[in-house]
């Protein structure tokens, strides 16, 4: 038959609370009116189990100080035998010590939620369980938080009675409700304030969904109904547990559709989790972490006190758990930890150039460069489009709000006939100007509208054909092919004026990306205009240059903004189009080449690194890339570069994050497609 299990609710605010609960909170955004502040006990086998100041057991049900239950809800039965449930509740007084207590996050409710679970597999009701995060997410509830935690910082934490009896007078609701005279049958009476220590430091208060597993039928509950569960297995007598806890409770606190889980190994039940495998164990060493989406499919698992392959880990999870289904299958990387890649894959923005420089510093530039167009001649007439660039497009740059003032609407429309008169005029000058001295101040003035106004011109259609005719000109201008200063091979170097006009188009590039329209035109595959292709030839000609390390910077800093944006539309857009696999072993042999060419800087390796991470990443065609890439020898070369990184890099924390990335690209080869 089984034990009848019941559940007792106590209203501790002796009705007040739905008498002007309405008043102060409204109803909670569950639309859920509040109609007490509740206390449970769990009823069975004669005796009445609650938690308060540590784990209380009375006899008989009904006679502790909480007076007679507003309610009385049937929680079906359980099997156990008595002397079993008292055990149990024994070995959980470890766990729900008094010092542990919180009104909000770790109370009565905990405890009746995790013991019911133990007892039949079965919850207490959602609008109990849920009370504190419903309150708390109303206006007064997020008023009333400072001064319910202060009740909870460095002393021992108060009964959840005496509590809400500090709370009443300072809401203005009158006189605390008086001590039910059934108190005085407690067979645990609750300790006088005179009794309370001052000297006793309260846990950190607890997340919401962060609970304490003291049973398996718990657990077996939470991972039914929780989408996504982290487990983490602890025990007191760990030092890396002390270390590493704290940040699984910060990340509970960021991830409130995550239920966290503390596992303690040195209970009894505990002990039992740590060595089932359904749970991922047998668990051998603490702390470990254990991860499954609902239903309790494990996504994967960590040990030691490692904070960011914790939060890798987290992350597989969230893809797992969140992600909307898609019509393909999940690639091989999707359940693979990368804790240095995962990161900078969610912060893919181009690395732009925004230096501006004073009015009077760009004229006199631009005055430089209109004077030698014309002194040497080459069929340039600087004086067709002097009023145009000079005047024109001067006042109009000098007329855009500097930072940190708003750049202008995009519904703002710009100057009449600007676009008109400046583009035309910018090709012209571009492609007669007879030396890159002379054209790089030109171009300048391109890079300048994009980092200012780069929303408004992406908008007009004009706009973006001059950026694809721009680009094509200055990859044939600059992809080892141009003349004057610096002629030649890119490998062999260049001169001072040609590197300039390298630079500037470099940085015109990153910041067109900066505009998701520009950058979904410039680099899809099925352009006809070719701009991708010619934004590919722009990078790679600075990245292959061996002899200046300004140039090759600036050539990673471009490639990571490439490939970030196009790894932003294979990741979250529809997917690869055709001719991606071209694409991707172009860029992806030269980014190794220049990676393992390079010898003077970290920052470089560092970039060039994470390039190469991302390009691989996910990729539709990772096998054949992987498998031109170990003809290359890329595991070879990520070796020597992290030699190289610990031989040059100045400071540690730099030098642990390059050489977490080369890790990760390292792992990224060693998946099996």
């Amino acid at each position: 038959m089984g034990e009848p299990v019941t559940l007792y609710v106590y209203d501790l605010s002796n009705g007040l609370a739905s008498m002007y609960g309405a008043a102060l909170t409204g109803t909670a955004p569950t639309g859920r009116p509040i109609e007490g502040i509740w206390h449970t006990a769990l009823v069975l086998y004669g005796v009445e189990i609650f938690y308060g100041q540590g784990v209380s057991v009375v006899s008989p049900p009904g006679t502790s100080h909480h007076g007679s239950p507003t309610k009385q809800i049937p929680c079906g039965v359980t099997h156990l035998d008595k002397q079993t449930v008292l055990d149990y509740v024994d070995a959980l007084r470890d766990t729900y010590r008094a010092e542990a207590y919180h009104l909000l996050e770790f109370n009565c409710n905990t405890f009746t939620n995790d013991a019911l679970g133990f007892l039949n597999g079965r919850q207490i009701p959602r609008d109990i369980r849920d009370q504190p995060s419903d309150i708390m997410s109303t206006p007064f509830g997020q008023q009333m938080r400072p001064m319910i935690e202060s009740m909870f910082v460095g002393r021992r934490t108060p009964s959840a009675g005496a509590a809400v009896n500090h709370l009443v007078p300072q809401l203005g609701l009158g006189t605390p409700p008086a001590t039910p005279p059934t108190a005085a049958l407690s067979r645990t009476p609750a300790p006088s304030a005179a009794a309370v220590a001052d000297d006793v430091p309260s846990l950190q208060s607890l997340s919401s969904n962060l609970s304490i597993c003291t049973s398996p039928a718990s657990l077996r509950t939470t991972l039914a109904t929780s989408p996504a569960t982290a487990l983490m297995f602890t025990r007191p007598s760990c030092p890396p547990c002390a270390s590493i806890r704290p940040h699984f409770e910060a990340l509970a606190r960021t991830h409130p559709r995550t239920a966290f889980v503390l596992v303690e190994t040195h209970l009894g039940s505990g002990a039992q989790v740590a060595s089932s495998p359904e749970f991922g164990g047998p668990i051998s060493a603490t702390p470990s972490f254990v991860f499954f989406a609902r239903g309790g499919a494990q996504t994967g698992a960590c040990r030691g006190a490692d904070k960011a392959e914790l939060e890798a880990q987290l992350g597989i999870l969230h893809r797992t758990a969140f992600s909307p289904p898609s019509p393909r299958p999940p690639h091989a990387h999707a359940r693979l930890a990368l804790p240095a890649l995962e990161p900078l894959a969610q912060r893919l923005d181009p690395l732009t150039n925004v230096t501006w420089p004073a009015r009077a510093a760009l004229e006199k530039k631009l005055d430089e460069a209109l004077v030698a167009a014309a002194s040497r001649g080459g069929g340039a007439d600087p004086r067709a489009g002097e009023d145009v660039l000079r005047g024109t497009v001067v006042r109009y740059l000098s007329s855009l709000p500097a930072p940190p003032a708003p750049a202008p609407a995009p519904s703002t429309p710009l100057q009449q006939g600007l676009l008109a008169a400046w583009l035309p005029a910018t090709l012209s000058f571009l492609r007669a100007a007879p030396a890159p001295a002379a054209a790089f101040p030109v171009l300048d003035l391109v890079r300048l509208a994009l980092a200012r106004d780069g929303e408004r011109l992406a908008a007009e259609g004009a706009f973006g054909d001059f950026v694809d005719e721009l680009l094509g000109l200055l990859a044939v201008q600059l992809d080892g092919e141009g003349k004057g200063e610096g002629e030649g091979d890119a490998r062999q170097g260049r001169g001072q004026g040609e590197r300039a006009y390298l630079l500037t188009a470099l940085r015109t590039l990153c910041n067109a990306l900066a505009s998701p329209a520009l950058a979904r035109r410039v680099l899809a595959p099925s352009s006809a205009s070719g701009a991708r292709s010619s934004a590919t030839r722009l990078v790679l000609c600075a990245l292959l240059d061996t002899r200046d390390a300004r140039t090759r910077r600036e050539g990673a800093g471009a490639a990571w903004s490439v490939v970030g944006r196009v790894f932003a539309e294979r990741v979250g857009g529809e997917g690869a189009e055709d001719g991606e696999e071209e694409w991707e072993a172009e860029v992806g042999s030269a980014v190794l080449e220049a990676l393992g060419n390079e010898e003077e800087s970290v920052e470089v390796v560092h970039r060039l690194a994470a390039t190469l991470g991302l390009l691989l990443y996910q990729s539709p065609h990772f096998a054949s890339l992987r498998a031109l890439l170990d003809v290359l020898d890329a595991r070879g070369v990520l070796e020597r570069k992290e030699e190289l990184v610990a031989r040059l890099g100045k400071d540690e924390a730099e030098k642990k994050d390059v050489r977490a990335v080369l890790r990760d690209v390292a792992a990224l080869l060693e998946v099996e497609a």
